[in-house]
C-alpha cells in the first residue's frame, strides 16, 4: 500500500484526525456548516475569514476566498509548508504516526516523490 492511500484510508476510518493535522497547521478552532461539513480559517492565504471548507465524504477542502483554490489535504500541507508533496506525505504520516515505510511488491512508494522532484527542478530552471 502506497503512503497516500494509507493516510487517506486513515482518514476515512477516523475523520476526527483532520482536526490533528490543522491543528498542527496552526489551525485548532472549526466551524460547521449546515451539511455538517468542517469550516476552517483560510490559512491557505493568510486569511482570517471561516471559509476554508472541508468536505468530509470527499475528503477535499475548497477556499471560498482569496486564492479559490481546491485542495487534498497533501496540497494543502505543501502549500502552507512550502514543501513538496513527498514532504507532505511524510509530515502528515508523522502527525499521524504512520510508518512511511510502506511497500507495494516489495518496492517502496516513492514514485510520486520522484514526480514531484523532477517537476520542482524544472520549476527552478524556468524562474
Amino acid at each position: 500500500m502506497f503512503l497516500k492511500e494509507k493516510i487517506l484510508q486513515e482518514l476515512e476510518l477516523k475523520p476526527e484526525l483532520i482536526f490533528t493535522i490543522m491543528k498542527e497547521l496552526g489551525e485548532e478552532d472549526y466551524r460547521t456548516d449546515s451539511n455538517g461539513d468542517y469550516l476552517f480559517r483560510t490559512i491557505c492565504h493568510g486569511g482570517d475569514s471561516y471559509k476554508l471548507h472541508y468536505f468530509q465524504e470527499d475528503r477535499q477542502f475548497h477556499c471560498y476566498t482569496g486564492c479559490s483554490c481546491n485542495y487534498s489535504i497533501f496540497d494543502l500541507v505543501s502549500k502552507i509548508k512550502n514543501i513538496d508533496f513527498g514532504e507532505s506525505q511524510r509530515f502528515i504520516a508523522s502527525i499521524l504516526n504512520i510508518s512511511n515505510s510502506y511497500f507495494v511488491k516489495g518496492f517502496k512508494d516513492n514514485s510520486s516523490e520522484q514526480d514531484w522532484m523532477i517537476i520542482n527542478k524544472f520549476k527552478r530552471l524556468n524562474q
